[in-house]
């Protein structure tokens, strides 16, 4: 677990201290120079440092710190000290990850470490750092200073709208729009939608469409408000993938509805007015976020008052197992932002960058913002051993604002 350290805290800065003695020690040892300023810290200077500092606990015990300044929208990295212990645990990879998706607003990052300091240096150059300068300190002291820029550090929003858009390119069951037949039978009254992927939402979940304002919120692809537009409703759809985005406009001009589409990032606030919609359709998409709190809250705002909610979830049970679904793998819950083993598992197979989420951030977030449930029921992936064994890996939930 990696927090924001109290250094009102005695005890806090006294582990502070021993850690950077114990881990600058080793780097004095490695450049051949004791005069490290680490090594001389007191539990004033920590206080007096001006430094913003996250630990990294395994369980209570503090065994990892970072710290740094913010400037002009540069993090400088201060101090990176980690229990010898711990050195082949990705502690200090995990801080510098955690820190790097903490302030999505700044520009670059810079660090610097001692040019001989060869574990420090492949380090930083693994994390995508490239070396600045090599410049003399006190006349004896070789050092090296790193940089990253934003552009390396994409926010994670962006990549996964960018994987998004290639699986729309591979055939994406998701992004693939309705065909003008089944717009036909929706006119018709013959239609359904999924929030999950097998179970297709009860029609009593839905009240009367004609007329009514819905958003579509993550559920961009030309499947659910070619069929809403059917119905009558008038309809907006956000997503942040453009080519889910255009698949929408695409559907609207063949069959000759109006729709609003916006590419926008559910994880900002939405653009819109409160109580602006009748219906909220979101269909599984939160797993691709990390703070779901924030959409329930927004959700809420811009419902009307006896607006419904209805929503796709993912348990998280998918996290938990190896692709063949045959051995329990991962711990939850399940955050590459803050596991940088997990991140680079998924750049491996191309999955973009999810999130597990507990009971308690799902239908709790949607009741603590201010919904009743109304209704709820589980679906499965569809296919693999976990279907086959009937276990429940989504759910769907529909909840109204009183």
């Amino acid at each position: 677990m990696i927090k924001k350290l109290d250094l009102t805290n005695f005890d806090i800065c006294e582990k502070i201290i021993r850690i950077q003695q114990l881990s600058y020690q080793i780097e004095a040892n490695i450049i051949e120079y004791q005069d490290i300023p680490r090594l001389k810290d007191t539990r004033e200077s920590i206080q007096l440092a001006d430094e913003i500092f996250f630990g990294f606990f395994n369980e209570n015990q503090l065994v990892g710190i970072i710290s740094f300044k913010i400037i002009d929208l540069m993090i400088d990295i201060h101090r990176l000290a980690v229990h010898p212990d711990y050195f082949k645990h990705q502690v200090a990879t995990q801080l510098i990850g955690y820190v790097e998706n903490l302030y999505p607003m700044i520009h670059s990052i810079e660090v610097n470490t001692g040019k001989y300091n060869i574990p420090a240096v492949n380090l930083y150059l693994k994390l995508g750092y490239h070396k600045v300068k090599d410049y003399l300190v006190d006349g004896n002291l070789w050092m090296t200073l790193f940089k990253k820029n934003r552009r390396e550090i994409m926010k994670y929003q962006e990549i996964n709208a960018d994987t998004i858009n290639r699986w729309i390119e591979e055939g994406w069951a998701w992004g693939v729009p309705i065909s003008h037949d089944e717009y036909v039978n929706a006119l018709n009254g013959v239609w359904q939608m999924l929030l999950t992927p097998t179970k297709p939402v009860p029609k009593t979940w839905y009240p009367n469409l004609k007329g009514i304002k819905v958003l579509g919120l993550a559920s961009g692809g030309g499947q659910q408000m070619p069929i809403f537009a059917a119905l009558g409703a008038e309809c907006t759809v956000l997503d942040y993938s453009s080519k889910q985005i255009e698949s929408e406009r695409l559907v609207a001009k063949r069959e000759g509805y109006q729709i609003d589409t916006i590419q926008a990032d559910m994880t900002l606030p939405l653009p819109f007015l409160d109580e602006s919609f009748d219906l909220i359709f979101h269909p599984v998409s939160n797993c691709y976020i990390e703070d779901v709190n924030h959409v329930w809250n927004e959700c809420y705002r811009i419902l009307k008052k006896g607006g419904r909610l209805l929503a796709g979830l993912d348990n998280g049970f998918n996290f938990l197992f190896d692709d063949d679904e045959k051995e329990i793998k991962n711990k939850l819950p399940f955050n590459p932002l803050k596991n940088p083993a997990l991140m680079e598992t998924l750049k491996k197979n191309d999955d973009g960058v999810q999130f597990s989420h507990s009971i308690d951030e799902q239908i709790g977030g949607q009741l603590k913002a201010g919904f009743r449930l109304l209704d709820i029921y589980e679906d499965t992936n569809g296919f693999g051993l976990l279907h086959e064994h009937g276990v429940p890996t989504f759910y769907a939930t529909l909840a109204i604002k009183d």
